[in-house]
């Protein structure tokens, strides 16, 4: 039962997000339809697949307008996630913050072995709530990674290595996706 509420939670989470997300103006080139800007930011929100599940954003991002829609990759791997999703990363990490900090020092809470609860509640505000948003900003660049492999022209080889990343677990899909423009290009 929990777990169905948050779940129902999250979804109507990240339906909200994408509606506002779509609307953007930073995002809003006028290239890309809001509906096909919400498709692409959902996508760009997954954060784990299973087999079947990659099949499937595969081909989603396969069916989105390709020049628009890579103009929106583009800047997600240069600035990281679009601001409305920061914030809400923001503002939920705080409330998760202080929601883990209640229990660990409730009565349930002290429960857990004493090191690993000292260990937990030394991790300030800005710790946790810096590491959601990196999380957030880092499912969103590798997304946006993948999805420009698929979908990317030639001309985005330029652009990548203009961008000039420096987020060291992004090299390799950065070279990947490098590659596979390559090889396009050859084809």
């Amino acid at each position: 039962m929990h777990t169905q509420s948050v779940l129902t939670i999250l979804f109507a989470f990240l339906l909200v997000s994408t509606t506002v997300l779509a609307n953007d103006a930073s995002l809003n080139d006028g290239e890309l339809s809001q509906d096909n800007r919400a498709k692409l930011l959902t996508l760009l929100s997954q954060d784990c697949f299973v087999a079947a599940e990659e099949a499937q954003w595969h081909k989603a991002i396969a069916e989105l307008p390709h020049p628009a829609a890579e103009k929106i990759l583009m800047k997600v791997i240069v600035q990281g996630a679009p601001n409305a999703i920061r914030l809400d990363t923001q503002q939920a990490a705080k409330s998760r913050y202080h929601r883990r900090n209640r229990y660990l020092q409730s009565d349930t809470g002290k429960a857990i072995e004493n090191q690993t609860r000292q260990t937990l509640l030394a991790i300030d505000e800005m710790t946790y709530v810096n590491a959601a948003l990196e999380s957030v900003d880092l499912t969103f660049r590798e997304n946006a990674l993948l999805a420009l492999g698929i979908i990317g022209t030639p001309a985005s080889i330029s652009a990548l290595t203009a961008a000039n990343l420096q987020t060291p677990s992004l090299q390799p899909l950065l070279k990947q996706t490098i590659q596979q423009l390559r090889d396009r290009k050859r084809q």
